[in-house]
């Protein structure tokens, strides 16, 4: 079959793709850096309204509040969000108990997907190439949970670059929906300035290098 012919019959709007596919009590990867904000959002939104309920969500650095975990109060038996980086905003969504810190090496990452057994897959992809291949850009290490996950719901922006290397590269019939919404790739705004708090671990720092 003609592989453009498989994106428009697997193309959802991005309700249409979480209420088809994420259902309460799953376990959703998300990655980090490059985040499908407007899914996410509308799985939020979802969540507040009790339309899901028991979801964990393996992300991390939230975008500077694109996501809008900020707006909401969930439980924990309605929203789980483990996260293993602890950039600016993670750390204030662990403060205020939104997130839960959970100490990490990149190169554990294949076991965690594998202990953690997300049922889906949301990600950021490029729109497909000539032979109908998106590329999940700057995100390789988002790979093993590509291929754990038996759902993939690929959120297609036009901002995702390609990266050489098959490594990347995910065909049209791979996915199990596809939205498009052109969510430009997030760049973490840090403050100009450094808290007393952030000086002082500096100075501390500085003395091991």
């Amino acid at each position: 079959m003609d592989w453009k012919k498989i994106y428009q019959e697997k193309l959802r709007t991005p309700e249409e793709a979480i209420l088809e596919n994420v259902h309460s009590g799953d376990s959703v990867f998300g990655g980090g850096t490059s985040l499908a904000i407007t899914c996410y959002n509308v799985m939020l939104k979802m969540i507040d309204e009790g339309v899901l309920n028991g979801i964990t969500m393996h992300i991390h650095s939230p975008c500077n509040g694109e996501i809008e975990f900020m707006n909401y109060e969930f439980t924990r038996d309605q929203l789980w969000v483990p996260t293993w980086f602890m950039n600016a905003p993670d750390r204030e969504l662990v403060k205020q108990k939104k997130f839960t810190y959970m100490p990490l090496q990149y190169g554990m990452l294949t076991r965690y997907i594998q202990q953690m057994n997300p049922d889906i897959c949301i990600l950021l992809m490029s729109p497909p190439d000539e032979n109908g291949y998106c590329n999940i850009g700057p995100n390789g290490y988002n790979t093993p949970a590509l291929h754990h996950c038996k759902i993939i719901i690929a959120q297609v922006s036009r901002y995702v670059p390609k990266v050489n290397g098959t490594f990347h590269d995910f065909h049209v019939s791979e996915l199990t929906a596809i939205v498009e919404a052109d969510d430009p790739i997030a760049i973490q705004n840090h403050p100009s300035t450094a808290s007393p708090e952030e000086q002082k671990i500096s100075e501390h720092i500085l003395n091991f290098i």
